[in-house]
C-alpha cells in the first residue's frame, strides 16, 4: 500500500492488495489451526478469528499512531471512506478464515 497507493490510488491498491492478503489468511489459518491443533467446531473457530481481528487491528491502530504519527480518532474514521471500508471487509475475511475452513475444508492451499 505505501508504494502502490501514491502511483494507482488507495482504492485500485487495496483492491489488488484484498485478494493477496485473503489467500496468504487462508493458508495461515490452515497452518495455524492445524499447529495448535483448534478443533473444527465452530464456537473454536470463531473465537480463533475474533482474536487475531483484535489483535491485527490493534497492530495496525497502533501503528498508525506510534509510527506514522496518525491521531486514533483518524484512524477510525477512514473505514468510513471507500478504500477504508474494503480493507475493513478484507481483514473480517482474515478473521473469518479459520471458521470457513472448519465449515467448508480447506484446499489444497490450506498447506
Amino acid at each position: 500500500m505505501l508504494l502502490v497507493a501514491p502511483v494507482i490510488g488507495a482504492t485500485f491498491a487495496v483492491c489488488l492488495e484484498g485478494p493477496v492478503m485473503l489467500a496468504i489468511s487462508w493458508i495461515a489459518a490452515g497452518w495455524t489451526t492445524r499447529r495448535l491443533a483448534v478443533p473444527a467446531a465452530p464456537l473454536d473457530r470463531l473465537a480463533m478469528g475474533a482474536a487475531a481481528f483484535v489483535m491485527l487491528m490493534a497492530t495496525e491502530a497502533a501503528f498508525a499512531v506510534l509510527l506514522f504519527g496518525r491521531p486514533l480518532n483518524e484512524y477510525l474514521a477512514a473505514f468510513g471512506a471507500l478504500p477504508g471500508a474494503i480493507g475493513l471487509a478484507v481483514q473480517l475475511g482474515f478473521a473469518a478464515a479459520p471458521w470457513l475452513q472448519s465449515r467448508f475444508g480447506t484446499s489444497r492451499l490450506g498447506v
